[in-house]
């Protein structure tokens, strides 16, 4: 059943769990994740990646393909954007019917990603969809960590319902090469009381 992040979020915060979320390029691997959830009971978000990052085959198929799968699927499932970069691609998965947007604003300067962020709260929340916002760079390339006396301000300017930091975590990088910053979470952690996000396969 596809749902929206709000509740699983909240519900997930207070009970001290994570909800992982796995992002999909194919029909395979979106059966072989919803199957996955199913058997171990769990819910998910199910990640779509931009549009504007697509190099595959149809993506308009393809974001119907997981809509389907999430609406059909034994557990709740969040259909989330992930790392969307413009404003015509969050309209578009909202149009879409995702029931979860990030807008990743993380490579501008923390001025143009507040508003680029504060947008996108807007048009997301007047349909009552949540959002993601980034502050911190988890690429390979340039990691930059999340400062914790940025993240009060970008919050309470923005509005975001949860929040992509980088704490050491890198995209992309195999197991055992990144080491994460736990005290570096916790200063996050007392700046904002809304969910946080961890990207990358580390």
């Amino acid at each position: 059943m596809i749902v929206s992040a709000f509740e699983m979020l909240k519900r997930a915060q207070e009970g001290g769990y994570a909800i992982p979320c796995f992002i999909c390029w194919d029909l395979t691997s979106l059966n072989a994740v919803i199957d996955a959830a199913e058997k171990e009971r769990s819910p998910i978000i199910l990640g779509v990646p931009d549009k504007e990052r697509w190099k595959h085959a149809s993506y308009d198929l393809y974001v119907k393909a997981a809509r389907i799968a999430a609406e059909e699927a034994g557990v709740p499932v969040v259909l989330h954007l992930d790392h969307g970069t413009s404003l015509s691609s969050i309209i578009y998965a909202i149009q879409n019917g995702m029931t979860s947007v990030m807008i990743d604003g993380s490579a501008l300067p923390l001025e143009e990603n507040i508003r680029l962020t504060k947008r996108v709260v807007e048009i997301a929340h007047s349909v009552n969809i949540p959002v993601e916002g980034e502050l911190g760079r988890t690429s390979r390339d340039a990691p930059l960590k999340t400062k914790p006396e940025e993240v009060a301000v970008f919050v309470d300017k923005t509005k975001v319902d949860s929040l992509s930091v980088s704490i050491g975590n890198v995209s992309g990088t195999p197991e055992g090469k990144a080491k994460l910053d736990f005290n570096l979470l916790r200063q996050i952690r007392n700046s904002a009381k809304i969910p946080l996000v961890l990207h990358g396969g580390t």
